[in-house]
């Protein structure tokens, strides 16, 4: 018999080889004895839940899991994405489609997972109830914005329909199929900021006289003043601590007129810690004499009476005017330190 082709249209087998024909059999058909020695071929089988292409070695669908060859029960379809409140990155052409209740923002270990410098691990949080989107900012380092409004960190807003939402330096366009865009007259929409002109340094305002102290590790006593006293690596803070891990805004401390005080980690990035647990953004802590907390990596302990010595209104600190003064203070806490020079090249 000559060589030739052989389909079988009714999945029925012929009584007898065809000779050297190539046969093809249908999917799930397997070959008697007769056909051992001949080169066969398996079909491809499409998933009928998924549509996913599976080879004939697979007996569980890759993507979805069916079971091949088996009939799919009460099995309801993909929805649409193109139907889902989603946030679509218009650079990259990526989309995010945001679940009902709560989804997790950052660049590690998160619902919409971002892998970008700019954006904080644990970044933003985004609720969506029905068409509507609430955004709060867990303290991120580089901000949340909404429609060029950035969030306070433990701040919550709501975004609309075609809002740009900026996570760091990572901008993102909510589309809320059905929901309400943002109207031009909206109190919530930032003003385009004029060109301001070079700012000032800051100083931090005057305080009073000192009422209690932090110490740091080296033993160097930072006065505290009674009220609020801002603590971080920034110049402008009442309290400058030289440490590379400590956000430029990283806590505050309150001190009560009782001596007792109220510790507040601002949402800085590396942490607050007392007892070896991190505090959450803006969540109050008390602190009575001796207390012993960690910012960042520097172990503070918290003395409800000023330094000695400390009767008159507290002045911005070396430190605080000149981070690297701070810097080498730390390093060496009875250097000596001769200013005149500068002071006499600021007057030339």
């Amino acid at each position: 018999m000559e060589e030739r082709t052989v389909i079988e249209p009714q999945f029925q087998l012929p009584s007898s080889p065809a000779g050297e024909a190539t046969q093809i059999l249908p999917p799930g058909v397997g070959a008697p004895p007769a056909y051992a020695d001949r080169t066969q071929q398996a079909m491809v089988t499409t998933c009928p839940v998924c549509g996913t292409p599976n080879g004939p070695a697979e007996r569980y669908c890759q993507d979805c899991g069916l079971l091949m060859g088996s009939t799919p029960a009460d099995v309801e379809p993909l929805p649409d994405l193109s139907t889902l409140p989603r946030f679509v990155d218009a650079a990259g052409g990526r989309e995010f489609p945001l679940n009902a209740g709560a989804n997790s923002l950052g660049r590690d270990s998160a619902d919409i997972l971002i892998p970008d410098s700019t954006v904080s691990r644990r970044h933003a949080q985004i609720t969506l109830d029905g068409t509507s989107v609430t955004i709060e900012d867990l303290g991120s380092s580089n901000g949340t914005f909404i429609a060029g409004r950035r969030l306070a960190a433990g701040e919550r807003a709501a975004a609309m329909h075609g809002d740009p939402v900026k996570f760091g330096g990572v901008i993102l366009t909510l589309n809320v199929p059905g929901g309400a865009a943002r109207s031009a007259s909206s109190d919530e929409v930032a003003a385009p900021a004029a060109p301001a002109a070079p700012a000032a340094p800051e100083i931090p305002v005057e305080r009073g006289p000192a009422a209690a102290a932090i110490v740091l590790p080296d033993g160097l006593e930072l006065a505290l003043s009674e009220g609020v006293n801002t603590v971080g690596r920034r110049s402008s803070n009442h309290v400058v601590v030289s440490d590379a891990f400590m956000s430029g805004k990283h806590a505050e401390i309150t001190v009560n007129p009782d001596g007792t005080a109220v510790l507040v980690d601002v949402g800085s990035t590396n942490g607050t810690y007392v007892n070896g647990q991190r505090l959450a953004a803006n969540a109050p802590v008390n602190l009575s004499d001796g207390a012993v907390f960690t910012l960042a990596k520097t172990e503070v302990t918290y003395r409800a009476s000023p330094p000695a010595g400390a009767g008159e209104p507290a002045e911005p600190s070396e430190e605080a005017v000149d981070p690297a003064f701070a810097t080498a203070r730390m390093s060496d806490p009875s250097a000596e330190f001769d200013r005149s020079a500068e002071s006499d090249s600021a007057t030339a």
